[in-house]
């Protein structure tokens, strides 16, 4: 009705992205798409445009985590590609937008994890790091690369050395950045921790 009644006007944008994410939700996924590609089209260049395709990146997000939570690994993953296409839509090709950008990044490192794609996932951990330090999920984003190091070392990809190194350098940079961040104290600690280890032995 909202469509029909006030076409090319944004609420028929919000609309369309919405009818999307209903077909995502009904197992649809080709509806779904022909939506989302009329929405680009019909609204390119409109201001809120990479709103509507958070929307729809969360959409296919949504999906992903639904696929992991059934044990459809695979199907999972093709979701997580889909979200990465889009929320790299956000970050690549549309104007930045604040808080939607740095949101379209971070996912696009959550994804990339996900996917066991570690280093890509950090590159974009740290683009959110560095050009929206106010994004309220940057401090996240600064510990998840520290987080990244440990499941690396963890599955023997890197040396207990580097390990030790880099996971330093990212509680250091996470104190620096947001000294009062929730992950602060564990920050502190960790570090405390390796301090202590080593002057153990260096005795």
């Amino acid at each position: 009705y909202v469509i029909d009644k006030w076409p090319g006007t944004e609420k028929a944008m919000w609309s369309q992205t919405n009818m999307g994410n209903i077909k995502l939700d009904l197992g649809d996924e080709n509806a779904a798409r022909a939506i989302f590609d009329k929405v680009l089209a019909d609204f390119a260049g409109h201001p809120v445009l990479p709103k509507a395709v958070d929307l729809m990146a969360y959409g296919y997000y949504r999906k992903a985590l639904s696929k992991n939570k059934e044990g459809l690994d695979e199907l999972a993953k093709w979701y997580y590609q889909k979200t990465i296409v889009e929320c790299e839509r956000i970050v690549n090709q549309l104007p930045e937008t604040d808080d939607t950008t740095a949101e379209a990044c971070y996912f696009c490192g959550i994804c990339y994890e996900r996917l066991g794609q570690h280093k890509k996932a950090m590159q974009y951990y740290r683009k959110v790091v560095d050009n929206w330090p106010g994004y309220k999920e940057a401090w996240v984003a600064q510990l998840r690369i520290a987080k990244t190091y440990k499941r690396l070392l963890r599955d023997g990809l890197i040396s207990d050395s580097e390990a030790d190194a880099a996971i330093s350098i990212a509680y250091e940079h996470l104190l620096v950045k947001f000294p009062d961040c929730p992950g602060a104290e564990r920050a502190r600690n960790w570090l405390d921790d390796n301090a202590w280890s080593k002057e153990g032995e260096q005795k």
